[in-house]
């Protein structure tokens, strides 16, 4: 459906209109730019293509879905220009690459929901700068497991070839990321291995420490709010700098 504010569009929403295209939207859709704050394209399992460069007009997008769709490729670095987003939902679609260090320009963004993809390597550090976050959903994707500074020294000489990486402690997602766990996130959903978690021995009753700390050649999360079981794939482990 449509909405109108003070006589010109703001909201867009094709949802769920069986939309059957090779191609995102027409570049034509750029003449809604300056007023759309809502634009949604989702449950359209149809919906071929790329997010295209041109995404970045839409400097007065509030929400962009385009979850449940066919689009694939790489998300343009345009759409991290977008410095109005509270919402993108890219969800259950075939997006792949990696998620640029640019995200942590989107300072409004609250809900991030991008899972069942194929978005790989590290999580950047700067989804931590992004405050005002309640909900990351990123289970279903290939990220890469980063082996901190911490648990090379605890490997000693091995792992500074990281020959025995496979033994190393790893968490999927960076410790930026968990400290907005104490500030407004409230879900922080990611993939996780059976009986990956065991007891942090070394935290201490005053410190603001997990409780939990992945296993030893297991990949998960050790502060995530839900964990989403998933047979061990084979993936990169990269070390942190």
């Amino acid at each position: 459906g449509i909405n109108c504010k003070g006589g010109k569009l703001s909201w867009f929403d094709l949802s769920d209109h069986g939309l059957v295209s090779e191609s995102y939207l027409p570049l034509e859709m750029t003449l809604l730019s300056p007023t759309l704050e809502l634009l949604w394209t989702s449950d359209n399992p149809k919906l071929g293509g790329a997010l295209p460069a041109w995404i970045g007009e839409f400097q007065s997008l509030l929400s962009l879905g385009a979850y449940n769709t066919s689009l694939s490729g790489l998300v343009p670095d345009s759409l991290y220009t977008m410095t109005k987003l509270n919402s993108l939902r890219l969800y259950k679609s075939e997006f792949e690459g990696s998620i640029s260090p640019e995200i942590g320009n989107l300072k409004e963004l609250k809900w991030l929901w991008i899972h069942d993809n194929h978005f790989e390597d590290i999580l950047p550090d700067e989804i931590g700068q992004l405050t005002k976050l309640e909900g990351i959903t990123l289970h279903g994707n290939d990220f890469a497991s980063a082996v901190s500074e911490s648990s090379q020294d605890e490997g000693e000489d091995e792992s500074k070839d990281f020959k025995n990486a496979s033994e190393q402690l790893v968490d999927i997602i960076p410790s930026p990321v968990c400290d907005l766990l104490h500030r407004g996130l409230k879900h922080l959903w990611t993939d996780c291995e059976k009986d990956s978690l065991v007891p942090n021995l070394k935290k201490k009753f005053d410190e603001k420490q997990p409780d939990f700390v992945v296993k030893a050649g297991k990949r998960a999360c050790s502060c995530c709010t839900k964990c989403f079981p998933t047979e061990k794939r084979k993936r990169q482990q990269v070390a942190i700098s």
